[in-house]
């Protein structure tokens, strides 16, 4: 018996489209391999996100406690 892409019966799942000129496994490894990289590409740019959240809380509470002591500053002098 003979397929419809020439392959025989015999053979007949063994290379899936391999008669089409492309690999099912080969494919398939491609796109798991999509998949990882766009995973890692999420991962990299939440990290970078939380790194830039961080520094601007950060950035915000040197700001506040330099605003203290200013404020701090300005009372001490105007009680003299």
């Amino acid at each position: 018996m003979t397929l419809t892409n020439g392959a025989s019966s015999g053979n007949a799942g063994v290379n899936p489209g391999g008669a089409f000129g492309f690999d099912a496994a080969n494919l398939s490894a491609s796109a798991n391999m999509q998949i990882l990289l766009q995973t890692n590409n999420d991962l990299i740019l939440s990290i970078y996100k939380t790194i830039v959240d961080s520094t601007q809380e950060i950035n915000r509470k040197i700001v506040r406690e330099a605003l203290r002591d200013d404020i701090r500053d300005i009372k001490l002098n105007q009680q003299r």
